[in-house]
């Protein structure tokens, strides 16, 4: 059989397998999936690679709830990225290769299989909506088997699959909710093709979950959703779609997750407040005080102890907390991250920083399982989870679901002993 699959008789022929691996080509890289329809999918069961034809110029089409259904018989489908196929496929049969390579190379995956006639038609064609309908098909069918070489050597290494399953998931609920901007974002953050991840000035996100330490970074179309200025001007131009939008913000993230993994606790008191108290010996400090006491103790997390504060309970906590891992990290050959990310002995990482990847694992851990839950208590309201910033949580709120449901949200993000501030208004900017 011919690699092109065009026809309904032709699909009902393919073998199905225990398990296969599935790369679906939409009808342009460049667009959100959100915004994207598929085009292609290359499908090979391990045998054999082959193009199945949903729309394009060069083939006749099959009903991609056909291909759905076809895809859907295998026990085992390997994805590179789960979160972009779970907007076409049905999410539990997914196996995303992405975090395997990660675990056991140590590297952010990449493969680099354009073909040099995919990339000139993207130089001439790439704004148009629909460009991946006009590159050839032998052209994706070749990338698409270069992937496939690469990838099927890490087929059946793939583990810890519960939690990868539910930090695709989480991050996809958050990304495909979209944020309002005003009209005037393009023009003022100098963003070019606005198509690539607008409609109706409801913006996409894309987080990135491939990342060393395993936290994760949202930039799509050059545009980074995790550093929007400060600035009023800013601030401004991101809109509630409903009536508000309310920002919680957690209080001293970081000292509350480490205190939690060094099995310790705070107390509700702001943690800058409670530091400070330590550093400076009083009980009432400054405006200026209180501003050092932030310094001082991001100082101490993310970098070395100084001397003067190694007897302090929690700083002597932490010491022995990294020097324990560290040791194990050493000894051992493969390390395990909080969440579960494998960290082979290969490239050497120092106290400091193997201590920064720990605290942003345990950091991604905790805010998924945050996020799944206030989706789950968002599922029958009108209110959004919109944007996850590492330590804040921006709600598109609908007042028809009562104050009442900001304070269950509330009541979810302080479980486990942590502290939340809030804040609210007709934009971003909160003023």
């Amino acid at each position: 059989m011919y690699f092109i699959i065009e026809t309904e008789s032709q699909l009902q022929k393919l073998e199905v397998s225990d398990e296969c691996f599935v790369n679906l080509i939409t009808n342009s890289d460049s667009y959100h999936p959100t915004l994207s329809k598929p085009s292609l999918v290359y499908y090979n069961n391990g045998k054999k690679g082959y193009v199945l034809c949903v729309s394009h110029s060069e083939s006749f089409s099959i009903d991609f709830e056909r291909i759905k259904q076809f895809v859907e018989l295998h026990e085992r489908v390997y994805v590179l990225d789960k979160k972009f196929h779970s907007y076409f496929f049905d999410h539990s049969t997914l196996i995303d290769v992405n975090f395997t390579v990660l675990d056991r190379t140590n590297e952010a995956p990449k493969f680099d299989c354009d073909t040099l006639t995919k990339r000139g038609f993207y130089s001439s064609f790439g704004l148009e909506e629909r460009v991946n309908e006009i590159v050839p098909i032998s052209k994706h069918y070749e990338s698409s088997e270069c992937v496939y070489d690469l990838v099927r050597q890490f087929f059946g290494l793939e583990s810890n699959l519960e939690f990868y399953d539910e930090l695709s998931e989480a991050y996809r609920y958050v990304e495909s909710r979209g944020i309002k901007f005003s009209s005037k974002y393009c023009r003022f953050f100098g963003i070019g093709a606005p198509n690539f991840f607008e409609t109706n000035e409801v913006v996409y996100s894309s987080y990135n979950l491939y990342n060393l330490t395993g936290r994760p970074t949202n930039a799509f179309n050059g545009f980074n959703f995790l550093s929007i200025p400060k600035t009023e001007e800013a601030r401004s131009l991101v809109l509630p779609k409903n009536e508000f939008l309310v920002e919680f913000d957690f209080d001293g993230y970081h000292p509350r997750l480490i205190a939690e993994l060094l099995g310790s606790s705070l107390s509700k008191e702001p943690v800058h407040l409670q530091f400070g108290k330590q550093y400076f010996d009083k009980e009432v400090l400054t405006q200026e005080e209180y501003e050092e006491s932030k310094r001082l103790t991001f100082k101490q997390l993310y970098g070395t102890v100084e001397e003067r504060f190694e007897n302090l309970p929690f700083f002597k906590d932490i010491k022995e907390y990294t020097e324990k891992q560290y040791k194990r990290y050493k000894s051992d050959r493969v390390y395990q991250l909080p969440f579960g990310r494998l960290i082979k002995h290969e490239k050497e990482i120092n106290r400091t920083k193997l201590f920064n990847y720990i605290v942003q694992n345990y950091e991604t851990l905790k805010n998924v399982k945050v996020i799944n839950k206030v989706r789950q208590y968002l599922s029958t309201k009108k209110s959004q989870l919109v944007l996850v910033t590492y330590d804040a949580f921006l709600i598109d709120f609908n007042v028809k679901d009562g104050q009442a449901t900001l304070a269950g949200i509330k009541n979810i993000l302080e479980e486990g002993g942590m502290v939340v501030k809030h804040k609210h208004g007709k934009t971003y900017n909160f003023k």
